[in-house]
C-alpha cells in the first residue's frame, strides 16, 4: 500500500469542507477524483501532499517522494525551458534528464524563455517535473489543462507507463481517463454542508 487515508477531514480556513474520507491506494493503481469546481478536489490533493496540515484523520504515505502538480505550472518565466528543467533536476537530485526531455518532445524549445511559450507548451514543461522527480506517488490537479488532443494522449501514455513501473496516481479531472481499472471517487459524497452559511463565514472572518 502506497497511500492510506482514514476518516480524513479537509479544511478550507477554519471550516471542514470535506469529511470522513477513507480510501487505500496500492502501487500500480490510479484514483480519479470527480466533482464540480469548488467541491474540494484541490483542497484534498493539497492535504494529501501535506501542504495543508492534517487536522483530523490519518494519512499514511509510504512513498519516499510525492509530486503534486497543481493548477500553477511552477515555472520561472525569465529562464529558458532547459534552465527550468535543470532547476528541478537539482531539487530532485536527478543527474540525467535527457530521456524526460525526449519523452515530452521538448528538444525544439529547450532554449526558449518560458515567458514566450504558449499555455500548452508551459503545461508540457511542467509535466516534465513529474518525470524528473522520480516520485512513486503523483497527485495531479487537472494536469491536461491547456493541452491539445495529441498532448492529452501523451499525458495518458505517461500515466500508464508510471503505473506499469509500480507508481500510483491520484488525479482530479473533468476528463474521462483512458486507463483500465481506474477507481472513481465522487468527492461530493464527502462534502460538508453544515458550515456553508454566509453568517458562519462572516463570523469566522471576524474572529
Amino acid at each position: 500500500m502506497i497511500l492510506s487515508v482514514e476518516n480524513l477531514y479537509c479544511f478550507r480556513g477554519e471550516f471542514p469542507i470535506l469529511t470522513q474520507i477513507s480510501f487505500d491506494l496500492d502501487y500500480g493503481q490510479i484514483i480519479s477524483l470527480h466533482g464540480p469546481n469548488g467541491s474540494g478536489k484541490t483542497t484534498l490533493l493539497k492535504t494529501l501532499a501535506q501542504i495543508i496540515p492534517t487536522e483530523k484523520g490519518k494519512i499514511i504515505n509510504n512513498s519516499l517522494e510525492t509530486c503534486l502538480m497543481g493548477h500553477e505550472n511552477c515555472l520561472k518565466f525569465d529562464l529558458t525551458v532547459f534552465e527550468n528543467l535543470m532547476f528541478w533536476a537539482g531539487i530532485y537530485k536527478n543527474p540525467s534528464i535527457n530521456s524526460d526531455i525526449a519523452t515530452l518532445g521538448l528538444v525544439q524549445i529547450l532554449n526558449i524563455p518560458v515567458r514566450q511559450l504558449s499555455a500548452g507548451q508551459k503545461r508540457k514543461v511542467s509535466l516534465a517535473r513529474l518525470l524528473i522527480s522520480k516520485s512513486k506517488l503523483w497527485l495531479l490537479d487537472e494536469p491536461d489543462a491547456s493541452l491539445d488532443e495529441d498532448n492529452k494522449k501523451l499525458l495518458n501514455k505517461i500515466m500508464v507507463n508510471h503505473l506499469i513501473e509500480n507508481g500510483a496516481i491520484v488525479i482530479a479531472t473533468h476528463t474521462k481517463i483512458d486507463i483500465k481499472n481506474v477507481l472513481p471517487i465522487d468527492i461530493t459524497r464527502f462534502k460538508n454542508d453544515k458550515n456553508t452559511s454566509i453568517d458562519q463565514f462572516v463570523d469566522g472572518f471576524n474572529k
